[in-house]
């Protein structure tokens, strides 16, 4: 139950990158593995890659609390892809990507996307998600 214990531990999902990239590099490294995949901290509604694609937030609110948006990773030919609403988009590893791939992902949803939200905090210069709380 410790919130910085490996079941609760979220900062990979909501801390400054810039700060944990340290952190992260000797996590990658401990466990040889290139990348994590993080559920737990919801994303406001899509997969969404951090610290340059190492890791892949997926908690895209499934439950109805969360708004039920229907997403999921994928990985394919050794690529990843969002699963958004039915339409497989490629899931960009640039931090220059991410803006331009929600935007498309929004486009699926249904007026006012859920992901307004986020691509207006992450436009804005945010690190942080903006809160999902039920």
């Amino acid at each position: 139950m410790d919130p910085e214990g490996p079941l609760w531990y979220r900062g990979l999902a909501n801390g400054s990158q810039k700060q944990l990239t340290g952190h992260l590099d000797q996590v990658l490294k401990n466990y040889r593995v290139r990348r994590l995949v993080l559920g737990h901290t919801p994303t406001g509604g899509a997969v969404l890659p951090r610290f340059g694609g190492r890791v892949i937030l997926m908690h895209v609110g499934l439950s109805k609390i969360y708004g039920g948006t229907p997403a999921c990773l994928v990985f394919e030919n050794s690529k990843f892809y969002a699963l958004h609403r039915g339409q497989l988009l490629e899931l960009p590893m640039e931090p220059a990507g991410v803006i331009p791939y929600l935007k498309k992902a929004a486009t699926l949803d249904p007026a006012p996307s859920p992901l307004q939200k986020l691509i207006q905090a992450i436009s804005s210069g945010g690190e942080s998600l903006p809160s999902q709380e039920p």
